[in-house]
C-alpha cells in the first residue's frame, strides 16, 4: 500500500504539483487581470486603483489555495495514519482530482467522512446533497 500513497502523494501533493496546480494558475491569471485592467482608460489614476484590485485579488486567490493544498496534505496524513488499507483501497479507485486540483480536498474530505461512517464513528448516516 505505501507504492500507492508515493504515487499519490508524487502526483498531487509534491513541490511538482504545488507548482502546477498552484503557481502557474495563479501567473497565469494575474498577468491576464493585469492585461485587462492596464487595457482600460488613459486616467493613471484608474489605472492604479484596477491594479490595486487585480493584486489584492491575486494574492488571495494564491493564499487561499496554499491553503486548500496545506489542508489536502494534513487530511491525507490524517487517513493514511488512521485507516490505512481502507484509505489506500479508495484511493487507488480515484482518477483525478478536476482541473487544477480543485477536487482534491473535497474528494479527501468525502473518503475521510465514508471511512468514519464505514467504522462505525457516527451512529446516523448524514444526508449527501
Amino acid at each position: 500500500m505505501d507504492a500507492v500513497y508515493k504515487q499519490f502523494e508524487k502526483k498531487w501533493l509534491s513541490r511538482r504539483a504545488f507548482f502546477i496546480h498552484i503557481i502557474i494558475p495563479w501567473i497565469v491569471i494575474s498577468v491576464l487581470s493585469y492585461l485587462i485592467a492596464v487595457s482600460g482608460s488613459d486616467d493613471s489614476h484608474a489605472q492604479f486603483r484596477r491594479l490595486l484590485l487585480v493584486l489584492f485579488f491575486s494574492v488571495y486567490f494564491l493564499i487561499v489555495r496554499i491553503a486548500m493544498f496545506i489542508m489536502a496534505m494534513n487530511v491525507h496524513e490524517q487517513l493514511k495514519r488512521k485507516y490505512k488499507d481502507a484509505y489506500a483501497k479508495r484511493l487507488e479507485k480515484q482518477a483525478g482530482f478536476g482541473f487544477i486540483a480543485l477536487k482534491l480536498g473535497a474528494t479527501l474530505a468525502r473518503i475521510k467522512r465514508d471511512l468514519a461512517h464505514e467504522n462505525g464513528a457516527y451512529d446516523e448516516p448524514t444526508r449527501r446533497l
